[in-house]
Formats: structure tokens, C-alpha cells, sequence
């Protein structure tokens, strides 16, 4: 079991660092936040990952251990996304738009990481602490962002300012 947690984690940290890596484009859709594929690269990683953890569930031969082995996989899972999201979230907040888009993004990575451990969740009182603390992270992390625009917008209100300002000659 060992080695394959220590396959997933693996396999799981390239797919993650692959994602983050990817070229950063923010989607502007009219009417829709700013979002980008980040996003989307990881809940198609969450959900494929989901289910790996589900048919490895179904491979044990112990039901007696299921419990214990759900706790151990889906901490592999959340403990990479959480080390690469620590490692890479600062990369994207460029400007105004990219700092909307990461806290959109990120919000939006929260909501899913409950979404999918929801059921997990409800059949283990072990996996709530790891979900929470997840997704707490990235509800964090999206604060963080949204936070940070007032000095973009701070900044182009100077600038509007100085430009705006009658020069004073005093001769």
C-alpha cells in the first residue's frame, strides 16, 4: 500500500506542477468572472484522482481497513494539492485582472474540493478535518487575492491624480 500511495503522490505532484505551469490566460466571457484554466486543470485532476481513490477502495480485499486506506488516499491527494498550491499561488498576481481571476479561481478550486469529498466525507468523520482544512486554503488564498487589488486600483486613481493636477509656477 505504501507504494502505491507513494506512486499516486507522485504522479499527482507532476500532474499538479504541469497545471500550475501551464500558460496562465484569463478567460473574460461577458457577464462571467474572470477565470482561467487553472481552474478547470484542477477539478478535471481532483475528479480523475477521486476516482482513483474510489477503485482503490474497491480493490482492497479487507472491507475492515477500507476506512483507514480512504483516510491515507485522500490525504496523498489533498497533501499534494496543498504543497503545490503553496509553492505556486503567488505566481499569478500580476495585475488587477490576474488577481481577480486567482481569487475567482481558487474560490472556485474550494467549492469543488467539498463538492467531491462531500460523500467521502459524510461516510468518515476522519476525512472532514483534511477537506475543511483544503478547502479553507484555497477560500484563503481567493481572500488574499481579492485583497490585494486595492493596490492596483489605488494605483490608477494616483495616477489619474497627477496627471489631473494643475502644475504650480511660482515665477
Amino acid at each position: 500500500m505504501k507504494m502505491r500511495l507513494a506512486s499516486l503522490g507522485a504522479q499527482l505532484t507532476t500532474w499538479l506542477n504541469n497545471a500550475y505551469a501551464a500558460p496562465y490566460v484569463i478567460n473574460s466571457i461577458p457577464n462571467q468572472p474572470l477565470m482561467s484554466a487553472l481552474s478547470v486543470d484542477l477539478k478535471s485532476i481532483l475528479r480523475m484522482n477521486y476516482n482513483v481513490v474510489n477503485e482503490q477502495l474497491k480493490g482492497s480485499c479487507k472491507t475492515d481497513n477500507v476506512s483507514e486506506i480512504l483516510v491515507l488516499l485522500t490525504n496523498v491527494v489533498l497533501q499534494c494539492l496543498r504543497t503545490t498550491q503553496e509553492n505556486h499561488k503567488g505566481a499569478f498576481n500580476l495585475d488587477l485582472n490576474s488577481l481577480v481571476c486567482s481569487a475567482n479561481d481558487f474560490l472556485s478550486i474550494a467549492n469543488c474540493i467539498e463538492d467531491f469529498f462531500e460523500d467521502m466525507v459524510a461516510s468518515n468523520d476522519l476525512l472532514s478535518p483534511l477537506v475543511e482544512a483544503m478547502s479553507s486554503i484555497f477560500t484563503d488564498d481567493a481572500i488574499s487575492a481579492a485583497r490585494s487589488t486595492h493596490l492596483y486600483i489605488f494605483e490608477c486613481i494616483t495616477e489619474g491624480e497627477d496627471e489631473s493636477q494643475p502644475s504650480h509656477n511660482t515665477t
